[in-house]
């Protein structure tokens, strides 16, 4: 590489000085500029000998270091790093000249062990620091410069406090400003020219990982109704696919081994592959694929910009046609009510999920009715099926405090009820089997939480099931829900 003629003089200085105080280790800690250990008069004495005695002695390979100056040169990093007379330099070209410099301290200061060679380096005194120094900031003046957003005035006023940003005006939700775009992309060239003779390196270390993945692999099939459902993802596709099988003889018996066994397996059945769809966006992911009750229709969602606003589409799985128009502007969150029915969350204008809606298929988004309104700012919806996915959940919470409302699925009604009410402090999350619903209830009192139940009928009849404990295992953290999983299962006899 071609080298800045003053950067090239002060690695011939500091390499030459370095061979010059292998005979006279005095010189090291000599601050002295005019005295005859001098930068200038040890080059003219020594003259490029001592830089090429440098280069032969280091030899470096493609990335600016071999086995044993890599360490070292992190480890003189780490030392100038916390000094503010040490200008933030570009890494990769700071890299190759502290290689150099590092290999010619080891190499030829050999009065001072490495621990030594640091503390002259950290010192900031004497003529080697000095030197160190200097080359990192004229490493940084040859390296590309970072892009310097402008600062433009802005006043913020809340609450009667008033605040200035300068940087307000980079804030585009729409994506669509010219100077912000014209910024990142300045940015982008930034971190482009700075890791470009990396290159190699960041391909090897991809090629590493990726051949660390498996990437021909399917997650574990979920058995609903007289289908095995599953995901797969296949070597060099970058998105799922979701499939299904069908179980012999309708709703069962059925099992894993006759129908996902490759020996006995029926047809697979894709119902949607994420890599065609992919294929339309420049950035696409998909958070939810929901199955209709009836088995008939899929339901997922997708954002194509990465603003975390969802588009859910519905479509046949059989004609693979569209139902209905997408809704749009909706979280990650979809769940189906019932085989025309569908229910979501949308985000106010801070990103906090608010409402829940339930939309019909084939009509208008503008004639969604919304089931539950979070006012209170300090809470955000969330919504889950049942383990049964007979009910609906719809659940309310900040950070120490949350309830539940609860529908019905397949009911004419559609409408929310209370589970669980709203007291700060309470925390409560809550499942469903038979003619009960099960309630994980956490507070002040009962920090280990405890198990609730109440029948259908009158939710408002609780009691407990198992009470709080003040000891039990604190390394296990997932213990509460250990506790509920094996309550539930043992009494499910008892209450289905």
């Amino acid at each position: 590489m071609a080298y800045h003629p003053t950067l090239f003089s002060n690695v011939l200085n500091c390499a030459t000085f370095l061979e010059c105080g292998r005979s006279n280790p005095s010189c090291i800690t000599s601050p002295d500029s005019s005295s005859s250990h001098s930068l200038p008069h040890m080059r003219a004495k020594a003259g490029t000998a001592g830089l090429r005695k440098v280069v032969r002695s280091a030899p470096l390979n493609s990335y600016g270091c071999n086995r044993d100056g890599f360490s070292f040169t992190d480890r003189v990093c780490e030392k100038l790093h916390p000094f503010p007379h040490v200008s933030a330099p570009n890494v990769s070209i700071l890299r190759r000249f502290l290689v150099v410099g590092a290999f010619a301290l080891l190499n030829l200061t050999t009065r001072c062990n490495a621990g030594q060679q640091l503390d002259i380096l950290a010192s900031g005194d004497s003529v080697i620091s000095e030197t160190f120094v200097g080359l990192c900031n004229m490493a940084f003046e040859l390296g590309p410069k970072p892009p310097s957003a402008k600062k433009v005035k802005h006043v913020l006023e809340l609450f009667g406090d008033v605040r200035e940003d300068y940087y307000y005006w980079l804030r585009d939700d729409a994506r669509q400003n010219p100077d912000v775009l014209a910024h990142l992309q300045q940015e982008n060239a930034y971190t482009e020219g700075a890791m470009s003779d990396t290159s190699d390196l960041q391909e090897l270390l991809y090629k590493e990982m990726r051949g660390r993945i498996k990437e021909e692999d399917s997650s574990v099939p979920l058995r609903k109704g007289p289908y095995f459902y599953y995901t797969k993802n296949l070597e060099g596709k970058q998105y799922k696919i979701h499939c299904r099988r069908a179980i012999y003889g309708g709703e069962g018996p059925g099992s894993f081994d006759e129908v996902m066994t490759p020996e006995t397996a029926g047809p697979e059945e894709v119902l949607l592959d994420e890599n065609e769809k992919a294929l339309q966006s420049e950035f696409f992911i998909v958070q939810a694929v929901k199955v209709s009750p009836n088995h008939r229709r899929v339901a997922y969602n997708v954002d194509t910009k990465g603003d975390e606003f969802y588009t859910i589409h519905v479509f046949d799985i059989e004609s693979k046609k569209l139902v209905g128009k997408p809704v749009i502007g909706a979280t990650e969150q979809v769940e189906w009510v019932d085989d025309d029915t569908l229910v979501y969350v949308t985000q106010d204008d801070t990103r906090r999920p608010y409402k829940a809606w339930r939309h019909e298929l084939h009509t208008e988004q503008s004639q969604d009715v919304c089931l539950y309104h979070e006012e209170d700012e300090e809470y955000f919806l969330d919504i889950i099926s049942s383990e049964s996915e007979e009910y609906l959940f719809v659940l309310s919470g900040s950070k120490m405090t949350s309830f539940i409302l609860y529908m019905k699925k397949n009911s004419p009604a559609k409408e929310l009820r209370y589970l669980t009410q709203r007291i700060k402090g309470i925390d409560t999350i809550a499942t469903h089997r038979g003619g009960h619903f099960f309630i994980k209830q956490r507070s002040e009192d009962a920090f280990n939480s405890e198990l609730l139940i109440c029948p259908i009928e009158d939710v408002s009849k609780t009691s407990i099931l198992i009470p709080h404990r003040e000891r039990y295992n604190h390394h296990s953290e997932c213990f509460p829900y250990i506790v509920v999983a094996i309550a539930i299962r043992s009494i499910f006899h008892n209450f289905s």
